[in-house]
């Protein structure tokens, strides 16, 4: 009988541009389940050592303890990043080595036979995506250097369409010689045939449908988009799988990793800043753990919306025998009771909701769980049924809910049903949460106004708004046929598979995208005023341990109090403060680096209280007043250059002109001085904060690099 061979230890390394926005203190975060998914299929498939490194994680909390310690816009500095790679040892170079060392440590890495980097957190924009992919090269290349017999392998750049992928792996693999893989597309099939060469000590053997070829010093492994090979759910090597005890389709998530984000309720009202008045019904929930992890049963769709990529593509889903077993594990195993389904709609037929729910009632999971919906197959029988499941919140496509728009993009519902649902599901206390998207193609005025008179009728029915805007989707039936639809097809574009496009007798596409950019703000602003708050366009999923908390409290029948309490829960960026006493102290010192640049500027600082997000003040001159504000980085800024927008490591600085007399281009002289001064408490750390010995000895260390 022929021996097994040991599996490799693998390892993925999952980086996150988490500390460089205000993700990290706006909202309680959680896992993504793209590795975890990966992870289970590579497990039921014989390869059970796999250890997840996660920087939303351990980077996170290095960054909480001692800001100052984690720069990751260092890795911004293209020269400086090819310094490093190259072997320099100018200081920027030896900066972003013990920064990159840092994070190695941070993460407890420790050798393994293959690494995995994965760049799907990185989504913004160009030089986000540009940031995490020279991070993942100084990775490489410092993983190389601590353990020279490793493989490294990278993938998970999905966010952008498959010629797009490719190019950038091709130069990543050409520039960066420590990468000995690149997978483009999907990643399943290819890490497996790179996991069993690694195991076996021996060249790479691929199935037909996957191209390996040479580029540099790497391989590039590219998976063809057939439509057997699912985006979450992959058919099974040939043979079946080596470990049935591992579910198909379970996402194994790293139980050391989940730890980190088990959070207790007192956690998360102390977190949100809610009353303590909620501390008995919060001694009720035992075990006190409000892990939340996403995991997904079906993909795919039958619906024909002509916008959407998955219209027509067919429904597959696990049998339910399957999915209640996978809860059950993550339940027991993992000690999670709260859950963000991750399907295209939970809904794609009355039987299968009905039965899923059913068979969620009668095993008794205890669980409180969000989800994709649709408005199509819903009814009052369903939505008591989610209710008793423990539904918590609902997302669901509206689009553009006026008749017109409805029928043009073939939504299949009519006003009337989605807003006789949505009172369903208020009644029932279940958060609603819509999706729109303006910019439809044809889209006119009246069109807005209509869109308009349906929030102002539904406001009171709806908690959050995702407020899109309209592109061409690869693959939708829009693009498969533009000129059934009138479109002229343009340059496909870089991020989120889409194209530009031009309308018959419409405008053309630059046009398009300018009106787009103007009506989808406008609408986002109505919503603003009419609800009277920027949180129910703000949330997208980021609030769900809050709400998990605050329905498991106070339960759906209290909605109205659970409202409340949302509406004012609140977190403060705790950078503020400190860069509040920096600036007025650099400030009140006479020859201080901030004094001297105010002095050149003939400029006088005037402070605000500091706010709980924010820090607001203004430079004034004779004639001349600039008004500024400091906050960390929102989904909605990039890291590129804007108008009266400045980059720091912690802050963006954004300037307003209120008075200009000749002294503005003077006043504007002084801002990098003042952001650096903002910025100057970093190096000594916040108050009460500590990081673990091992990594406070490297940051005192290597100080004054950073």
């Amino acid at each position: 009988m022929k021996e097994r061979k040991p599996a490799p230890r693998i390892a993925f390394i999952t980086p996150s541009p988490a500390t460089l926005k205000h993700d990290w203190y706006k909202d309680l975060l959680w896992q993504k389940v793209g590795v975890p998914n990966l992870a289970g299929y590579l497990k039921r498939a014989g390869f059970p050592d796999i250890v997840q490194y996660d920087f939303t994680n351990q980077v996170r909390a290095a960054y909480a303890a001692s800001p100052g310690s984690v720069r990751l816009m260092l890795y911004a500095d293209g020269k400086a990043v090819e310094d490093f790679l190259r072997g320099g040892d100018s200081p920027r170079a030896r900066r972003l080595r013990a920064q990159t060392a840092f994070l190695l440590d941070a993460l407890g890495v420790e050798e393994k036979d293959l690494f995995g980097l994965s760049l799907a957190h990185f989504l913004g924009d160009d030089r986000e995506i540009a940031l995490g992919a020279r991070l993942a090269r100084c990775l490489a290349k410092l993983l190389k250097e601590r353990y020279p017999r490793c493989a490294v392998m990278l993938g998970g750049m999905q966010n952008m369409s498959t010629d797009f992928q490719r190019r950038d792996y091709e130069a990543l693999l050409r520039e960066t010689p420590w990468l000995d893989y690149a997978v483009c597309g999907e990643a399943h099939e290819a890490a497996l045939a790179v996991c069993r060469a690694v195991r076996d000590a021996r060249p790479l053997r691929t199935p037909r449908h996957i191209r390996a070829r040479r580029v540099g010093a790497g391989l590039l492994l590219e998976a063809s988009r057939g439509k057997d090979l699912a985006r979450y759910f992959v058919p099974e090597p040939p043979g079946g799988p080596a470990d049935p005890s591992v579910p198909y389709g379970f996402p194994a998530y790293d139980k050391a990793n989940s730890a980190a984000f088990a959070y207790t309720g007192r956690r998360i009202r102390q977190f949100y800043h809610l009353p303590s008045s909620l501390v008995p019904l919060e001694r009720k929930f035992a075990p006190d753990n409000y892990l939340t992890l996403q995991v997904s049963f079906s993909e795919g769709c039958d619906f024909g919306c002509l916008f959407c990529s998955n219209a027509g593509s067919g429904v597959f889903s696990l049998g339910l025998d399957e999915s209640i077993r996978i809860l059950k594990l993550l339940r027991d195993e993992y000690g999670c009771r709260h859950f963000l389904f991750y399907d295209p709609n939970f809904n794609p037929s009355r039987r299968y909701a009905r039965e899923f729910l059913a068979r969620i009632i009668k095993a008794r999971l205890d669980i409180r769980w969000a989800d994709c919906f649709n408005f199509r197959v819903m009814d009052e029988e369903l939505v008591a049924m989610m209710r008793e499941a423990g539904v918590v919140k609902v997302v669901a496509g509206a689009e553009y809910p006026t008749p017109r728009m409805l029928k043009y993009i073939n939504k299949g519902v009519t006003v009337d049903r989605i807003n006789r649902n949505l009172e369903l599901l208020h009644k029932a206390g279940i958060w609603n949460h819509v999706l729109l998207i303006t910019g439809m193609p044809t889209e006119n005025d009246e069109d807005l106004r209509q869109l308009e008179t349906w929030l102002r009728d539904t406001k009171d029915l709806i908690n959050a708004y995702t407020v899109g805007s309209f592109h061409m989707a690869d693959n939708s039936p829009f693009q498969r046929d533009p000129a059934k639809f009138g479109f002229r097809i343009k340059d496909a574009l870089k991020l989120y598979c889409q194209t530009g496009f031009d309308e018959k007798e419409g405008p053309g596409w630059r046009e398009k995208a300018e009106r787009n950019a103007r009506n989808n703000r406008r609408i986002r602003e109505f919503i603003d005023e009419l609800k009277r708050s920027r949180k129910p366009t703000g949330t997208r999923m980021d609030d769900s341990h809050l709400l998990m908390y605050l329905y498991r409290t106070l339960g759906h029948g209290r909605k109205a109090l659970i409202e409340r309490l949302y509406e004012s829960a609140c977190t403060v960026n705790p950078h503020i403060l400190p860069a509040y006493r920096a600036l007025a102290g650099q400030a009140g010192t006479p020859l201080s680096p901030l004094d001297r640049a105010l002095r050149g500027a003939g400029a006088a600082l005037e402070l605000s209280p500091p706010g709980p997000e924010e820090l607001s003040f203004a430079l004034v001159s004779r004639g001349a007043r600039l008004r500024c504000e400091l906050r960390a980085r929102s989904e909605d800024v990039t890291l590129g250059p804007a108008a009266g927008r400045l980059h720091g490591d912690f802050f963006v600085l954004r300037t307003v002109e209120e008075r200009r007399a000749g002294g503005s281009p003077a006043l504007r002289k002084a801002l990098p001085a003042l952001l650096e001064a903002a910025e100057s408490w970093s190096a000594t750390g916040l108050p009460g904060k500590r990081l673990p010995e091992n990594l406070a000895a490297g940051v005192n260390k290597k100080k004054p690099g950073f």
